[in-house]
């Protein structure tokens, strides 16, 4: 399957298909065509995007490769490409070398194939250039595996699968369908049938990466509508493969899910499939309210899965938090690293802590796949204080055994889990009346219901907690917030009996529901030049409706500087005949010849008589 080196900034990674990996490898066999494997979209292929200022003549590329792994790239061979369209390494036939430039939208690629006259296995990395900088890194590595042509025979009879297609947003799915295919068909052929038999279309099948599903009814859904790191994954059996959708060979009674991330970097199934000795502290967002994530290792002893943060990872996470003024800090326990447990403990050196506390006004977050806690910065300054071991320790349980004490106060369809922080021998159950946010995925036995959170005391008092229901990615999760920790439960409100909501906090959290939406909506924009009827020079600037929640009416900033921007929109489509609706802004005000102009656009909606903002578009760039 293809092998392509993406810049990001959850850090340097290959994509293969619809999935992520930091390593996977490029088969092919003696004598296959390598036509075929052109058209089948096997090659390895180094992209990145060009950079602002930069033209796509600037990018150019140097393959190095060895036939012994190493992490650093000593002794791999250097291939002088210089960025031609062709070229033939010259390292005595063993390896043929083709760059293929080309352009989509304004990422840039660099293909290569492997010579299949030899066996053998090759590692790679590029190193790619603008002109001035070097923008790739040695530690994003691929690698080809040549191996013997083996005779196959072809396999006979019927297999049969499921096959589902998860809807997002606006977008209708496919609910989960038994498919009968011939053996040795591929999830590609799966995806095919079911799809043309539904009457949706596809692009990119052929190619082995699906980058846009269409309903029937007209509804499109794309790589990049929500994001630079959205776009279609597919699991089998619960996991992501390292194979394309062409390449995985379906053995019968499979599970099939595909479905839209809007970040895979933080898609537990993304992440899952990433090698963890790659991953490293990112931060994303804007200065003020930016989120910085460490990455965590973790040991499984049987139940009980404990993580840890490396001093170096933790030191840069403070760094970044501090340059980006972030907003919180989130040490992350991966899905795929738990494997069955059903109790994670996070281990967080006391000095750490007392350092996240000094050095910045971020929020502490834990992430773990049971349940999230979040320690605002002044119940962090509670546990810091009380903290008397070297370590602070929190830990998220799943109560799969709950007592009966517990079972009559969360009810049949209550879904339990007990939150603790220690240090020595100190359990840190209260913060000077601060609040903490806890936050746990709704289990399919809760979906549909009206779910409440309850704090379970020792004798089985319910206590209702003040909560909502919130969607991340394509996943459903309920946060509440409470002074004390000890053991909780999402319930069925009605189930058990809790008092009905009061219609004005229903009302205030539908707000800020609406609020939060309209902040993780995205709009993009782009410019060209034009000549208006008149033939006078103009820029027009357009932009694609708002993704995820509708807005009033859209703002354009201009400036000269990349940098700076004025506070004041340059236009606004508020007087518009449809402001909603309008999507485009032709610029001839104000412009110079030979200057350049950055545009950015956001939208606004009124809630209240507040405005609320959605995320800023990435800049559109253009000259006069």
């Amino acid at each position: 399957g293809d092998l392509g080196f993406y810049r990001n900034s959850y850090g340097e990674y290959s994509m293969l298909g619809n999935n992520w990996y930091a390593t996977n490898e490029l088969r092919a066999q003696v004598g296959e065509d390598t036509e075929a494997l052109r058209a089948n979209y096997r090659y390895l292929s180094a992209c990145t995007t060009i950079p602002a200022g930069k033209e796509f003549s600037d990018m150019t590329v140097e393959w190095y490769y060895g036939k012994t792994y190493s992490a650093t790239g000593e002794g791999y061979t250097k291939v002088s490409t210089g960025g031609k369209e062709s070229g033939t390494a010259g390292l005595s036939n063993q390896i043929t070398y083709y760059n293929g430039k080309g352009q989509n939208e304004d990422y840039y690629f660099f293909n290569i194939y492997p010579d299949l006259t030899k066996t053998g296995t090759y590692y790679y990395y590029v190193e790619i250039s603008d002109g001035t900088n070097k923008i790739s890194s040695v530690s994003c590595q691929a690698m080809a595996v040549i191996t013997d042509k083996k005779q196959e025979t072809a396999p006979t009879g019927d297999i049969t699968v499921s096959f589902t297609l998860k809807g997002y947003a606006n977008f209708p799915g496919i609910s989960k369908t038994s498919v009968t295919v011939p053996n040795g068909s591929t999830v590609g052929d799966v995806f095919k049938k079911v799809l043309d038999s539904k009457g949706y279309t596809y692009e990119g099948l052929n190619t082995g990466y699906i980058s846009t599903i269409k309903s029937p009814s007209g509804i499109e859904l794309s790589h990049f509508d929500y994001g630079s790191k959205s776009g279609w994954m597919y699991l089998v059996n619960n996991a992501a493969p390292n194979y394309t959708l062409n390449s995985y060979v379906l053995s019968g009674n499979e599970n099939i899910v595909w479905y839209y991330t809007t970040d895979y970097t933080k898609d537990p199934y993304a992440i899952g499939s990433m090698d963890k000795t790659q991953s490293s502290v990112t931060t994303t967002g804007t200065s003020g309210s930016a989120t910085t994530t460490t990455p965590t290792e973790v040991r499984v002893s049987g139940d009980t899965a404990k993580a840890t943060i490396k001093t170096e990872n933790a030191t840069e996470a403070i760094k970044q938090a501090k340059e980006n003024k972030s907003a919180e800090i989130v040490i992350e326990v991966a899905n795929a690293d738990i494997k069955t447990a059903e109790k994670v403990q996070v281990e967080i050196p006391t000095a750490t802590a007392k350092e996240i506390l000094n050095a910045t006004t971020a929020d502490l977050t834990v992430k773990t796949p049971i349940g999230t806690v979040t320690l605002p910065q002044d119940a962090r300054k509670e546990a810091v204080a009380e903290a008397k071991g070297v370590t602070i320790t929190v830990e998220v349980a799943a109560v799969s055994k709950p007592t009966d004490i517990q079972k009559k106060a969360a009810g049949a369809n209550g879904h339990i889990i007990t939150v603790t922080i220690k240090s020595g021998s100190t359990v840190i159950s209260t913060f000077g009346g601060k609040s903490l946010k806890i936050k746990s995925e709704v289990p399919t036995k809760l979906k549909g219901k009206k779910i409440a959170a309850i704090h379970i005391a020792e004798d089985g008092t319910a206590e209702k907690l003040s909560g909502r229901l919130i969607t991340e990615g394509n996943k459903e999760f309920y946060e509440f917030t409470t002074t004390h920790l000890s053991t909780f439960a999402l319930v069925d409100a009605d189930e058990i009996g809790l008092e009905k909501e009061d219609p004005a906090e229903a009302e205030k959290a539908k707000l800020e529901k609406i609020k939060a939406g309209v902040k993780a909506t995205t709009v993009t924009a782009r410019s060209k030049k034009i000549k208006t009827s008149s033939g006078k020079t103009a820029i027009k600037v357009t932009w694609t409706k708002s993704k995820g929640y509708k807005v009033d009416y859209y703002e354009v900033f201009r400036s000269t500087k990349k940098s700076s921007f004025s506070k004041k929109p340059f236009y606004t489509t508020k007087n518009a005949k449809n402001p909603a609706a309008k999507t485009y802004y032709v610029n001839t005000k104000s412009l110079k010849k030979g200057t350049t102009y950055y545009y950015k656009v956001r939208g606004v909606r009124i809630i209240n008589g507040e405005k609320v903002y959605t995320k800023w578009s990435k800049m559109a760039i253009r000259k006069a």
